[in-house]
This record gives structure tokens, sequence and C-alpha cells, in this order.
């Protein structure tokens, strides 16, 4: 909403102390990142390896991101619940024998908690592992107590003790999506198993993976949507070859890290983590491929967000135990949802003007309802990039035009003058709106003599210097002057 500048004199640098226990852990992230980069991986194979075992995702190649994004499968590369449970397994098994010995069951728990949190803290404290973390501490404290657990409340008292620990949370959306596909994988997955119970192994883990896939896509699909505006048609086939790989390439992929930051690496593991990897990232690049399952530029807005909500817990609900009473909750709630929708809609009836701001560009659009068309100054399309991607999703946009920018046209009984590099502009007229462009080497107060704006807009492909004498000549005439750099696009309704 604001922006504060600041002089380099005025800002404090605060030096971390070499000594911190934080700070030695992040030393041995970089080091152990460091390490693998000094095995023969190849640059998309290496990335996806930081990511799923050490958290870090700053090297991804950004097509390759957008691939498993496309692809349902954005969540194999942050490390989460899938990777602590997977690496909870792996730690149980290893501590199995501690049984043997008197005291060893509450031993193997404590070193299984401890070193939970220690690779929790190697990943970085992201609010996914973390929560995953808490959540396997509690059962582990239950397990110690010899007290009996409840999913959902030691779901809730982990959500309560993390958003102690840091409020902020509550509005990350990794947070919020973490929490809603866990909770909705406990609410919904029992009543998977009334509808279909298994006998065979392989058919237990189809069954599995379908069940908590569509659980989990249920539960984060409204809020997925409502955020990043898609939904991936494909998850369920991604999931079902991807998770149950997951969890060989997560176990072999830790042993790749702890064996490289001792430098006992053999090149044959190296080797077929590399054909893992290479054969994943080929699968999701497929998956990705197929846009016709990928849904795109989904507008939903809060209220419709919210009564989705209602309308699947109410028909969980009745699908659970049909009642009469459930039976009207989910009928009334339709009702609502359907209302919000029609809402929406009529909420969007309007026409208006934008001059967007984009550095070394400029657009100007037009929406009508659904409808926008971009005027621009270059042959570039601008349908998939910033603003005009995110102004689409929120503003529903369901046709999209781009034609070029004229020089003098009208809007709402309104003429607009665009002056640009070429500083050509007629010597007499009328104009309410002055849009300044391309640096034009103008004498702005010789312009505004002649033409009489109303109004004077500078758009993001002007020069700073430009714009600050400009804005000069304006205050001087006390005439409204609107630099989009700095107050944001220009809206004429």
């Amino acid at each position: 909403y604001r922006q504060v500048y600041l002089q380099p004199s005025e800002i404090i640098h605060q030096q971390e102390s070499d000594n911190g226990f934080i700070v030695k852990v992040r030393r041995l992230r970089e080091r152990l990142l460091e390490q693998l980069e000094t095995y023969p991986f190849g640059d998309d194979e290496l990335s996806i390896l930081q990511a799923l075992t050490l958290g870090h995702r700053d090297s991804i190649n950004p097509e390759l991101y957008q691939s498993y994004a496309s692809a349902g499968a954005i969540h194999v590369l942050a490390v989460s619940g899938l990777h602590v449970g997977i690496l909870f397994f792996i730690l149980q098994w290893i501590l199995r024998p501690l049984r043997l010995i008197r005291y060893g069951r509450k031993t193997g728990l404590i070193l299984l908690v401890i070193t939970l949190w220690g690779y929790a803290l190697l990943t970085g404290l992201s609010p996914s592992v973390t929560r995953a973390v808490t959540m396997f501490s509690f059962f582990g404290l239950a397990q110690l107590l010899n007290r009996p657990t409840n999913s959902i409340n030691t779901l809730f008292l982990s959500f309560f003790f993390l958003l102690l620990w840091n409020p902020k949370w509550l509005f990350e959306v990794g947070f919020q999506l973490s929490y809603l596909a866990v909770f909705f994988i406990i609410w919904l997955h029992p009543l998977f198993r009334k509808i279909y119970s298994p006998k065979f192994y392989p058919d237990k883990l189809a069954w599995s993976v379908i069940s908590v896939s569509v659980c989990a896509q249920l539960g984060v699909a409204p809020l997925s949507i409502y955020y990043f505006g898609q939904f991936p048609g494909l998850f369920l086939l991604s999931n079902l070859v991807i998770l149950p790989f997951i969890g060989i390439l997560v176990g072999t992929g830790l042993l790749t890290v702890l064996l490289s930051g001792v430098n006992l690496l053999p090149n044959w593991l190296v080797d077929v983590v590399s054909l893992l990897l290479r054969t994943l990232n080929n699968f999701v690049r497929w998956i990705s491929e197929q846009q016709a399952f990928v849904i795109k530029d989904i507008n939903l807005e809060l209220p419709v967000l919210l009564c989705s909500y209602l309308v699947l817990i109410f028909m969980v609900k009745l699908l659970n135990e049909f009642r009469y009473s459930h039976l009207r909750n989910l009928l009334f709630t339709i009702i609502v949802f359907l209302s919000s929708i029609c809402v929406a809609e009529l909420e969007n009836k309007g026409e208006r003007m934008i001059v967007f701001h984009k550095s070394r560009s400029s657009l100007i659009g037009v929406q009508s309802d659904r409808k926008l068309l971009i005027m621009k100054c270059d042959t570039n399309s601008y349908s998939d990039q910033f603003p005009i991607k995110d102004f689409r999703k929120d503003e529903g946009i369901r046709f999209y035009s781009e034609t070029d920018m004229p020089s003098v046209w009208r809007f709402r009984n309104k003429t607009m003058l665009v002056v640009d590099s070429n500083s050509i502009y007629p010597r007499r007229g009328k104009v309410d709106v002055l849009l300044l462009r391309d640096s034009p080497r103008i004498h702005l107060d010789r312009l505004i003599d002649s033409l009489n704006p109303e109004q004077v807009v500078a758009d993001g492909s002007n020069y700073h210097s430009y714009v600050k004498r400009w804005r000069r000549s304006c205050l001087n005439r006390k005439l409204p002057f609107h630099h989009t750099g700095d107050s944001g696009a220009f809206i004429l309704e």
C-alpha cells in the first residue's frame, strides 16, 4: 500500500552471531548443498535432489518448476509431511533393535523426535515441515505417556502451538494448504475405506494412493484455485505414479546427502539417483504438456470460496450418515453457493480504462465486464506476463485481445492523447488525459498551455529524471500528475 525510500546512511546493518546454533545449522546445510554440487549430477537432477532432501528450491529451473505445478505435483518439491513421514518410517525401522533392551522403546522415541527436529532445522523450518514434525512429536509424546491419541486432536494441537510460536503463519499459503490437506485426509479417508476395502497388497497400495490423493485434492482445490487460478486435471495420474516413486527417491536421496557429507558417496549411487530423478522429471514434463487437462484462469471470489467449503462439509456429513437435517443443510448451502456466484458475476459489471505499470513498456487496458482489450506499442504478447496475467485472474477475464495503441482516442466522453519519444502532438485542441510514454523530449509547460489537459499520466516506460521534472511542472500549475511507478495503475471509470 505504501513505499518507503531510505538513504544508505539510514540503514543499520546487523551482523549475525557466528556462534549461534541456527547459524551453524544453516552453514551445515550450505556445506551439504556444496558437497552435492561436486558430484556429476545434471543441473535439473541436482536441483530436484536439493529440493527433495534439503528444501532448497532456489536453483530449480523456472520451466521445470512450472511443469511440476501444471502436473499437480508441486507438493513434491516442498519438504513437507510426506517427506517427514517417509523419514519417520525409515527411522522407526533403523531404531527397531532398541526395543530389545530395557527402556529401548522410550529411548528410540526420544531419538526419533530429536532426529526429526534436527531434520526440520536443516531444511529451514518451513511451515509444512514444522507442522509435520510437531504432529509426530505429539504422537511420540502420547506413546511415551501411554495415552490414547486422536489424529484430529493432534493436528489441531500442533496448529495451536505453531500459531502461538508464529501467528503470521496463519496467512501463509503453504501453511493453509498443508493443514487443509492433512485435515481432509484424516476426515475423509474413513469414508473411502467404507466405499471399498481391497484385499490384496497391490490393490491396497493403488487404492490408498487414489483415496489419499482425492481427499487431499478435495481439501485444497478451492483454496488452490482461489490463490493460483488453475486446477490440474491429471493430479490423480501424477500422484498414482509419483507418490510410490517418491518414497524410494526420498530414502535414496537422504542416503546420498549423508554419504556426500562425509565424502563416501559411490559413483554407482550417483548414477542410480540421477536415473530416478531424470525419470521423475521426464514424467512430470509429459504430464504438464497435456494442456487440455490443466484448467487455467479460474476466478474464485472469497464468498464463493467459503460457500464451496460449506457445500463440501455438508456433502461429506450426508454421505457418512443420511439424515434429513444434513440433506436440508446441504441444499441450503448449495443455494447460498449459487447465489454467491451470481452476486460475484453482477459485481463485475462495468467499464473502465487502466494504464498499467510495467517497466520499459506501455500497456493500456479497456475492461468491459469480463472482456479485456490491451493496447500496446510493440509486438510482444502480454497475456501471460505480469501484470496482465494476475489482473486477468483476479478479475475473471474470459475474453482477451490485444491491439496497437492509438495516439488519440475517446473513453467515456474523455479524450486521451499519447505523446511518445517522437514528441509529436497537436498544437491546439482540448485533451482530458495526457499520457507521456517512452521519455518524450518535450517542454511540458508549452504542451499544457496548448492542450490544457485535466490530468497528466506517466507510465513505467519513462526515465525517472524526466518524471521528476514533469512532476515539478504539474505541481507548480496545480495540475494532477500520476506516475504509475509511484502510485500504481491509473484507472479511469
